[in-house]
């Protein structure tokens, strides 16, 4: 699993080191998105693993919250694409995490640039503990669409909607000072099922 995900990893560097010196051109700037996760604030393209793992969380490679982050290291310039972030084995979000040094860092020293917060998925068995998570100071569990505009309006850039067969829409996505989000909805009950949030490779340096 470890040599397979090392793989991965080399092979996004490249992507990495692409977006972040490729074109010379300005890159655009961000404000770090405020995710507070049961009392533990998490400044998205800012805040580095070891935040969660201070706060009494574990980091893992794996959705079976075996495969632990402590020990391994990532080389420079990397970015990887899952680990998970639970505690008392219930998953409280999936972040996405690089290394835009030009040193091999340990992981926990990594930033967190994606964070997924999931409230309903019936493909997984597993347990979820994603009631008490805020975003920019909001809660979106049981949200429906129009809450989810009122909620974000003064702040969000303009929006794009997905719609279902039946034109409702499945999914809301928009920029918060150049942090991307993604809402998506319930096709049944229409509520919000998961908020997927991201900083861009090319807005670091």
């Amino acid at each position: 699993m470890l040599k397979a995900k090392k793989r991965l990893m080399i092979l996004l560097s490249m992507f990495l080191v692409f977006s972040i010196v490729g074109c010379g051109e300005k890159r655009p700037t961000f404000e770090p998105l405020n995710i507070n996760v049961d009392g533990t604030e998490i400044l998205l393209g800012q805040s580095t693993l070891q935040t969660f793992i201070d706060a009494g969380y574990r980091v893992t490679l794996d959705k079976s919250l075996e495969e632990d982050i402590a020990g391994e290291a990532m080389p420079t310039m990397t970015y990887d694409v899952a680990a998970y972030v639970s505690k008392d084995n219930s998953i409280v979000g999936m972040v996405s995490f690089l290394n835009n040094t030009k040193n091999t860092i340990p992981l926990e020293e990594c930033i967190v640039n994606e964070y997924e917060i999931v409230y309903k998925d019936p493909s997984w068995s597993g347990s979820y503990d994603t009631d008490n998570i805020l975003v920019d100071n909001v809660n979106l569990k049981g949200m429906k669409l129009e809450d989810v505009k009122k909620a974000f309006e003064e702040k969000m850039e303009d929006y794009k909607e997905f719609t279902n067969p039946d034109g409702s829409v499945a999914i809301i996505s928009f920029d918060i000072n150049k942090v991307y989000m993604s809402v998506s909805f319930d096709y049944e009950t229409k509520e919000v099922r998961t908020v997927e949030m991201k900083v861009f490779l090319s807005h670091f340096e």
